[in-house]
């Protein structure tokens, strides 16, 4: 269970644009990745598991708009994605759907992660053009990791400020100033 929070701005909404990511870089073995991307101003979630897809949620409708800074998350709350655009649930479409409470955790080999792009294999793909600031990651096994909407608002807001202690599941607080604010 967790939740993933990111301002972006983007210059379009016709590319493919990766905002976080987290992958296998073992070329000779098994493929693992999670990417929480925005295809053409829509908001994606993507997990690959043994080289094949459990999880493929998007947005129904584009919810990005070009030169906009917009607030989005994705909430896995071991149930099903969930993602939100400026503190807002939005409709998602299930393109794949296999193992829908799967989350980074599930995911044995990741070996490396990435804001902005991409990276497995050994190369970076779909590298962001635009801006991403305030990402936030919270991992793990408890309820707590995965933020409740009032949670998700107040991030939006920029009110929610339990970010001192590890009981919300916080594992990264990247500001985009080359600080990291928390990292466990």
């Amino acid at each position: 269970m967790g939740t993933i929070t990111a301002w972006i701005m983007c210059p379009d909404d016709t590319g493919t644009y990766t905002i976080f990511s987290a992958g296998d870089n073992n070329v000779a073995g098994s493929t693992e990745s999670f990417n929480f991307n925005l295809v053409a101003g829509k908001i994606q979630l993507i997990i690959i598991d043994g080289a094949a897809t459990r999880v493929d949620v998007i947005t129904t409708n584009k919810v990005v708009a070009p030169h906009k800074w917009t607030h989005v998350a994705v909430v896995q709350d071991s149930f099903f994605p969930r993602i939100y655009v400026d503190g807002v649930e939005v409709a998602v479409t299930r393109t794949t759907a296999t193992e829908l409470s799967q989350w980074m955790d599930d995911l044995d080999n990741l070996d490396n992660g990435a804001i902005g792009a991409s990276y497995m294999n050994n190369a970076y793909t779909n590298e962001f053009a635009g801006y991403i600031s305030d990402v936030r990651v919270y991992s793990g096994t408890t309820s707590i990791s995965a933020l409740t909407h009032a949670e998700i608002i107040k991030d939006y807001s920029g009110q929610y400020t339990d970010l001192t202690t590890t009981n919300n599941g916080l594992r990264a607080h990247y500001t985009m100033n080359r600080t990291v604010v928390n990292q466990t």
